[in-house]
């Protein structure tokens, strides 16, 4: 399905399948999780998805056999714990995202810089930052 050219992507959240019966985004049991990710994402497909994603899928073994069930594309979202991208490609997925790990890695770095600020009234954690000029070549 495609709205002014571009993609429709579902997220199929309400089977999320990483985790225990206490962890967010949790529905069902675990052992009908993955036929539930699966079922959900063939409809999705069916109703004019072009790509499906089930978050929080980590081990290449479900990711694997979320691609052979599955009857569409395959996005994963890679972190760390996931397969390397190569590896990620091997198995079969169309496409890889990163999701908000990169903001979460900069909150990271900004949580740190202010607490050795705080702390130690110096600013070592900023050695690595870019140049004032870098971003701009980044475009």
């Amino acid at each position: 399905m495609r709205a002014g050219g571009g993609r429709l992507r579902f997220r199929i959240d309400s089977a999320h399948l990483r985790g225990g019966e206490t962890e967010p985004n949790q529905v069902g049991a675990p052992e009908t999780r993955f036929d539930e990710a699966v079922r959900r994402s063939n409809l999705y497909r069916a109703a004019g998805a072009d790509c499906l994603f089930v978050p929080g899928v980590m081990d290449a073994e479900t990711i694997a056999a979320l691609v052979r069930a599955i009857d569409g594309p395959v996005n994963v979202m890679a972190g760390p714990g996931a397969p390397s991208i190569p590896e990620l490609g091997r198995l079969g997925v169309a496409r890889v995202s990163l999701g908000p790990a990169v903001a979460l890695a900069a909150l990271a770095t900004t949580q740190q810089a202010a607490r050795e600020l705080l702390e130690h009234g110096t600013y070592s954690t900023l050695e690595q930052s870019l140049s004032v000029d870098e971003p701009a070549k980044l475009a």
